[in-house]
């Protein structure tokens, strides 16, 4: 509803008096010209409407004043605010076009709404939405914008009156942050669609839990904790530590540092440039690792590993139930490995110094270095004691990797590159 604006009506007023007194000056000259009796009192009582003009001016100014001062919603305070961009992007909608505090209908079909979370750098932020997806990228380089949760609902939506009845949006400060909790009214599937986007501090603790939706999070460091019941998860650039469940899609993570524990019922998990000990589960799909540094101890129930090493930690662990493993590393240095497979191993140009029955328990190192290791390796291996198995320690390397890759129903394949 469009805000009654008083300077108008001031104006309008205004105007109207100075008609009147243009008219009554004209007519008082005229007279004067004609020499007609009265004029000392025509010019009397010209004087005396302009001084009623002002008296009038100054009582309406004075009513506007106590009407006004002090009662702007926020929604209007907001309407000062100049019109510009977030985040600076084009798909960003402007504090002018989603006002705080209320659903507006910024394009045909699209409803969005805007609040500033009061939340500051490393602290925590805490969100809960009954369905949708969650977007959480930092600020700007350089905006002093402040932290903001977007929302954007489009499909079969009334207007934005039955939008704001249907969804009911808390946010509230807490000892550590700001958590922002979003219900649904009715048990009724939902016939719109919902994304929620935050615009957070580049160091904020992030958990985050949709029922059905996807997770994206990027640019964030902090300890980090994001759990969707039926959608994918992406996480672009994130330093600290990495919590994700999915029930049942993918999860995809590119370029971090920091300990990772995932989990898909029926997807595929997907690694690149990772550096930290990794835990990563799933029960349907397949594992891919490229250029990782760490411990991993990854386990899928219904697909295939492909691990690529660039620095391992103390332990590397890859159990697959129904696939194949491929295990590729850039080192130079062995590694302590025991394989199971089935299907059969495939050692490729990798070395072995070790006991091969079926099963290998062994070291597993470059072929280009069988002179240089192969001697020292055999001495060792035939003082270790197999029935409790220890990261030996080995020359300047000092404490060697130990590697376990078990496929029940497949072939395990590794290589030096």
């Amino acid at each position: 509803m469009r805000s009654f604006s008083w300077e108008i009506f001031v104006g309008a007023i205004l105007l109207f008096f100075v008609a009147i007194l243009v008219s009554n000056e004209k007519e008082a000259k005229e007279r004067r010209e004609a020499g007609l009796d009265g004029t000392k009192n025509i010019f009397s009582g010209t004087q005396n409407l302009e001084s009623k003009i002002q008296q009038k001016a100054r009582e309406i100014e004075q009513k506007i004043k106590e009407n006004t001062t002090g009662r702007l919603s926020q929604s209007q305070a907001l309407q000062t605010i100049p019109n510009q961009s977030i985040t600076g992007t084009q798909d960003s909608p402007s504090m002018s076009e989603a006002r705080l505090g209320q659903w507006i209908e910024s394009s045909p079909g699209i409803y969005t709404f805007s609040s500033v979370l009061s939340l500051n750098n490393k602290e925590s932020l805490s969100i809960d939405i009954p369905f949708g997806s969650l977007e959480f990228s930092s600020e700007a380089s350089g905006s002093k914008g402040k932290p903001l949760l977007i929302l954007t609902a489009s499909g079969k939506i009334q207007d934005a009156n039955w939008l704001q009845n249907q969804l009911s949006i808390i946010d509230s400060s807490t000892n550590s942050g700001v958590r922002v909790f979003m219900s649904k009214s009715g048990n009724k599937t939902s016939n719109f669609q919902l994304q929620a986007r935050l615009i957070i501090p580049e160091e904020t603790n992030v958990n985050a839990k949709t029922q059905s939706g996807h997770i994206e999070l990027s640019n964030i460091a902090g300890k980090h904790s994001l759990n969707t019941k039926g959608g994918h998860v992406e996480v672009v650039d994130v330093k600290g530590s990495l919590e994700v469940t999915s029930g049942g899609g993918h999860i995809d993570v590119l370029d971090m540092e920091g300990d990772l524990e995932l989990f898909t019922k029926g997807g595929h998990i997907t690694l690149e440039n990772v550096s930290g000990n990794i835990k990563a589960t799933t029960n349907g799909g397949y594992i891919d690792l490229d250029e990782l540094e760490g411990s991993l101890w990854a386990l899928t129930k219904g697909g295939n590993i492909t691990v690529s090493i660039a620095h391992a930690g103390e332990r590397v662990t890859l159990i697959t139930e129904a696939g194949n493993i491929r295990l590729s590393s850039s080192e130079t240095k062995p590694y302590f490995c025991t394989m199971n497979a089935n299907a059969g191993i495939n050692f490729g140009n990798s070395a072995i110094v070790g006991n091969l029955f079926g099963s290998f328990t062994g070291f597993l190192f470059p072929q280009e270095k069988l002179d240089d290791y192969a001697s020292d390796l055999q001495n060792l291996f035939n003082t270790m004691d197999l029935s409790a198995f220890e990261n030996p320690t080995y020359g300047s390397f000092g404490v060697l990797p130990l590697v376990n890759l078990s496929a029940e129903l497949g072939t395990i394949t590794t290589e030096f590159e």
